[in-house]
């Protein structure tokens, strides 16, 4: 079997510096449901309104990072290659959802015993069992699941493992080098967004629970073949290797989201910034790579999965202590600013923990567990 491909080390803090952007924007998300002022308000600028569009640069990493690390397995290795493969996939992704979604539980029990009351009327309605289940059963990116619900951010993660499930047959059809098939593959998935977007009525791409499956796929094919042409540019020295290429391709896609273009000019702009980091091996490398950057991205799965928790304990405390003892005013900027600070703190330090006795320690139980049968 092939060895597992080098590891490219710039793309891990990109992906952490992606699922802190997230975070900022469903704790305005919050803000809005909430009917406050909101972080954006008096901004001419979607940087903060549309950054629900980094979830699409996760899909997009995605279909490179499998594609660089399994390609060449799932090409060749047979049966005990896939099983090999997707269970992989499967412990990375499972002991840290059902910590998630246990934590919740925990959540909703300690909430009925110290306000019964307003967890009936605030929150009950938020946690169906049916929904529970479909999380649990990665069901919730194709329909099953109609209204929001339970720990939200993981109907991505259900829509990345059917996709996981679909690229076993996916990625041999792109052969091993860039060429007609990928940009054929790209026409067709940008076609496919685009479609998604007119159909579902949703020109953003936002779509979660009912179509998300199929916004993943796109995008994950987007990232194979965004892989492919890395590979390609690799093998010589490409221009988008240097330095100043990086910071065009940051500076484009800031741009593009500040503008709020819609979704399908915003993915070549990811694959750019995505093709300059694997590249780069100079300033922009060096500064990715530092500690700090390295650790929010190695803790990036943590902090996706884990930020609904906080948000939904940063709403408890602001409806029951807050709001009570403040009923005639709103908060200010520097209030919300500094809350969402405390919420970032509590999220990283918890990150850092679950990355380590979920993440890591359930992956290895689990591998165990395969080795053994």
């Amino acid at each position: 079997m092939p060895q597992q491909s080098k590891y490219i080390d710039s793309l891990t803090p990109l992906r952490g510096l992606a699922a802190l952007v997230v975070v900022v924007f469903h704790y305005n998300e919050f803000l809005k449901f909430m009917e406050m002022p909101l972080l954006s308000d008096g901004l001419s600028t979607h940087l903060l309104s549309k950054a629900y569009i980094w979830v699409d640069f996760f899909f997009i990493l995605s279909g490179f990072i499998i594609t660089h690390v399994y390609a060449e397995r799932l090409r060749s290795g047979g049966l005990e290659a896939v099983k090999a493969y997707l269970w992989a996939r499967f412990t990375r992704l499972y002991p840290l959802h059902l910590f998630c979604m246990l934590l919740l539980v925990v959540f909703i029990q300690v909430l009925q015993r110290i306000a019964p009351n307003y967890y009936a009327s605030s929150w009950k309605p938020f946690f169906p069992i049916g929904d529970f289940i479909a999380y649990l059963g990665f069901g919730v990116s194709f329909g099953l699941v109609s209204n929001y619900s339970w720990n939200l951010p993981a109907w991505s993660i259900a829509a990345e493992w059917w996709t996981y499930v679909v690229a076993i047959g996916l990625i041999p059809l792109f052969g091993n080098r860039f060429g007609v098939r990928t940009v054929v593959a790209w026409i067709v998935a940008l076609a496919g967004l685009s479609f998604l977007g007119v159909f579902g009525d949703r020109l953003g791409l936002d779509h979660a629970l009912d179509i998300g499956l199929y916004r993943c796929l796109f995008e994950f094919v987007i990232g194979v073949g965004v892989y492919q042409l890395y590979r390609k540019l690799n093998l010589s020295k490409s221009i988008l290797s240097a330095d100043w290429a990086f910071v065009v391709a940051v500076l484009g896609t800031l741009a593009v989201l500040h503008f709020g273009v819609l979704p399908v000019f915003v993915l070549p702009w990811f694959s750019l910034l995505i093709i300059c980091a694997a590249l780069n091996y100079g300033i922009p490398s060096r500064i990715l790579n530092s500690k700090p950057l390295r650790f929010l991205g190695e803790i990036s799965y943590s902090i996706y999965l884990l930020q609904m928790f906080w948000l939904f304990t940063w709403n408890v405390w602001f409806d029951l202590h807050w709001k009570v003892a403040n009923p005639d005013r709103m908060p200010n900027l520097g209030e919300l600013s500094l809350w969402l600070g405390v919420v970032l703190v509590l999220l990283v330090a918890s990150s850092a923990l679950t990355y380590r006795f979920v993440e890591i320690a359930g992956r290895r139980k689990l591998r165990g567990l395969f080795k053994k049968v």
